[in-house]
């Protein structure tokens, strides 16, 4: 095949953003790829070398801070102390946007899964109880299912236990 720019390079060379959504997920080689990207600002391809814009600013997003998979980020790939310092001061934590949940789904559900999370973070559990969860339970809650059940339907007896209203 005839050699072709990629979607980085293209991207790299002009003024923008680039972000590499879940970069705990990449692949070794790609990781490996972007690191030199990272570190030098240029990429050799098939093409030949691109140069990095001075006005391209490149995003990285996880679940986690790099360290590798986990009981609850199961597909996760530990990044190298090199990555990581490439991105030294450029940490922000993300959390869930309440404000959101309350405007967009049924406010018992909202309130459940927020009970939830502090059940989780209180207690150390490795659960979600995501923006998802809500969605699920609201749509479950409007066809008139067991929401609250399906909220929790991962959670050991142990845990489910410690939800308050739980019957077992």
């Amino acid at each position: 095949p005839e050699p072709r720019p990629s979607a980085i390079s293209q991207a790299i060379g002009v003024r923008g953003i680039v972000v590499f959504d879940e970069i705990t997920m990449l692949d070794a080689s790609v990781a490996a790829a972007a690191n030199a990207l990272l570190a030098n600002n240029e990429i050799n391809t098939s093409t030949g070398l691109v140069i990095r814009d001075p006005d391209c600013i490149i995003i990285a997003t996880a679940n986690t801070i790099g360290d590798g998979a986990n009981r609850v980020y199961i597909g996760n790939n530990q990044l190298d102390a090199a990555t990581l310092d490439r991105f030294v001061g450029g940490f922000i934590t993300v959390n869930y946007n309440e404000q959101y949940e309350y405007e967009n789904f049924d406010s018992e559900v909202v309130e459940y899964i927020h009970n939830l999370r502090k059940l989780i973070e209180s207690n150390g559990f490795r659960r979600i109880a995501s923006t998802r969860t809500i969605i699920a339970c609201d749509k479950l809650k409007k066809a008139g299912l067991q929401w609250r059940d399906s909220a929790i339907a991962q959670w050991s007896e142990e845990e489910k236990r410690t939800v308050p209203g739980y019957r077992g």
